[in-house]
């Protein structure tokens, strides 16, 4: 398993600043896939079987596929104001359970803590090396690229 503040920083890398997305990180359904035994598409492998946006036999679902991320937006809370929202790590696997998806306050405020705690080692760690995180991911390495002044 990747460590938390690598993972972080290659989010940040890849998608841009906090302020990039209004909704927490989550795959689009139908943008990757995973099937079942049975040939069930579902969002990711991680996802449990509540949701399942199309198979083998029938193609994918485009309609099931947009419920899908109406349903995972409706139970979001308001988080437009939220200082995480953009690398947030709520998905719809580390959300749904008994076919919705579920978010509380607590859930929230911990998701938020751990951020807190990562974005601090992150920063702390660049401050002192600024190069320490040289993963060797052509995106994130194209970016520097971008964005470093010459």
């Amino acid at each position: 398993m990747e460590d938390p503040i690598i993972a972080l920083y290659k989010r940040m890398m890849r998608y841009g600043a906090p302020e990039a997305s209004a909704r927490p990180e989550g795959c689009t359904p139908g943008r990757r896939l995973a099937v079942s035994t049975s040939g069930e598409f579902h969002v990711c492998e991680r996802i449990n079987e509540d949701f399942p946006i199309g198979d083998v036999d029938h193609g994918l679902d485009l309609d099931r596929c947009q419920q899908v991320q109406q349903k995972f937006a409706t139970a979001l809370p308001d988080c437009s104001h939220c200082w995480a929202r953009g690398i947030c790590q709520f998905c719809f696997a580390s959300t749904c359970q008994y076919g919705e998806f579920a978010f509380t306050d607590r859930k929230c405020a911990g998701m938020r803590e751990g951020l807190s705690v990562q974005l601090r080692s992150l920063y702390t760690l660049l401050e002192a090396v600024p190069d320490g995180l040289a993963c060797g991911d052509p995106l994130i390495d194209r970016y520097r690229l971008v964005q470093e002044p010459t």
